[in-house]
């Protein structure tokens, strides 16, 4: 979007039936959003909102009195890889529909891109990579990593209000975007009281929005939450968890420790001499940070690593002075390649479980994608092999 000019608005605005107050009205909103975000473009309703994204209006309305449920997401669920006691464990995954795909998508590059998260969150930020991630923990002596449990889940619409609050934007405006940012969960009016109940942590929205009826409140807080799957989740939450990221890095510095965030991963590192009594100490601290913040550890997840034993960071090597790709890593590629080259793509992409040579193919080189980040010459050497092999169906 090209920069906005209060004076080619003043101009337009004349001679379209609008009155002067409105006029003036709009410019200081603009004016008090400017002065506090870093270049975020002026919105001053959900229809200006649909106009310059070109997402419809009506779709966008039903969105925010969340009367358009069964039409504004696509739901699946993805099984993670670790098993809870021999359970299988999935991540539900939802993807927006185009109108709304489409009005999240110019939130995210033109209001929310805008904004710098905390220093110490790794993910989600241009510029940010794994090795930039693993670094500051590389050769420590003691590892604590940490993981929020249904961390996007734990973000709801009034975490996300305060966040465009705090960028300027007028309290219906942030409403309205906060609404079409995050999702409701629930259905029906048992779950519904048990959204009111996750709700209370995080206080209610403003009684003025009862106001419009369509976005009544006074049945029951309808709470949603970050979908994982919404081009503005992830973004959003290092925003929202920009005051978390303050206290637990100040709380580290203070212990002598390195604290970062890679979305829900947390990690702090210390090349001082310490303990495990010192290690579940750090970790009580940072437990009682996140619950008041709404989050929650998974204890499951939660690990200690002292001297002598092996340190991964977002599944790299952090005992050297550089991070490393781990042997498994290696390992697992090299058996694709041996299989490869002894059965051919087709028996072996069978024999894997995946539903086509295709999916084999770019799983392979997603894999090599990574491991480019953090060592390119052995990445490219086996992208050589890979190119080098017979992949017509």
């Amino acid at each position: 979007m090209d920069d906005w000019s209060p004076q080619l608005f003043k101009k337009n605005s004349r001679g379209r039936d609008v009155s002067d107050t409105v006029i003036e009205n709009a410019l200081a909103s603009a004016r008090i959003l400017r002065r506090r975000s870093a270049g975020a473009p002026p919105l001053f309703s959900l229809r200006h909102l649909s106009y310059i994204s070109g997402a419809d209006y009506g779709f966008l309305r039903r969105v925010v009195s969340r009367s358009a449920a069964p039409t504004d997401y696509r739901v699946f669920r993805l099984r993670k890889r670790a098993c809870l006691n021999g359970v299988p464990r999935y991540r539900v995954i939802a993807i927006p529909s185009p109108d709304l795909m489409q009005a999240q998508r110019w939130i995210c590059q033109e209001v929310i891109s805008r904004v710098e998260p905390h220093a110490a969150s790794t993910a989600f930020s241009k510029g940010s990579t794994l090795v930039k991630a693993v670094e500051p923990h590389c050769g420590c002596k003691w590892l604590i990593k940490m993981d929020v449990r249904r961390f996007f889940e734990s973000i709801n619409e009034i975490a996300v209000y305060r966040v465009f609050r705090r960028l300027g934007y007028q309290a219906l405006v942030s409403f309205e975007m906060a609404r079409i940012c995050t999702r409701m969960p629930y259905s029906g009016a048992s779950k519904a009281r048990e959204a009111a109940s996750h709700s209370k942590k995080w206080g209610i929205l403003p009684r003025s929005m009862e106001v419009i009826s369509a976005y009544s409140m006074s049945t029951y807080p309808m709470m949603g939450h970050l979908p994982q799957g919404a081009p503005t989740s992830p973004m959003l939450s290092n925003l929202v968890a920009r005051e978390f990221d303050e206290k637990v890095e100040e709380l580290a510095a203070a212990l002598g420790w390195v604290y970062t965030r890679y979305a829900d991963d947390i990690c702090f590192s210390t090349s001082e001499d310490s303990s495990h009594a010192d290690c579940r100490r750090v970790i009580g601290m940072i437990s009682k940070v996140m619950g008041k913040y709404g989050f929650s550890p998974n204890s499951s997840k939660t690990k200690i690593s002292g001297p002598g034993s092996r340190k991964i960071v977002l599944g790299l090597l952090a005992d050297g002075d550089a991070p490393r790709l781990t042997r498994q890593f290696r390992a697992g590629i090299r058996q694709h390649v041996h299989y490869l080259k002894k059965y051919g793509p087709s028996q072996h992409s069978v024999a894997r479980g995946f539903l086509s040579v295709i999916g084999l193919r770019n799983h392979l080189f997603g894999l090599l994608a990574y491991a480019r980040q953090v060592d390119p010459i052995y990445a490219l050497s086996v992208e050589d092999e890979l190119r080098a092999l017979d992949w017509a169906l």
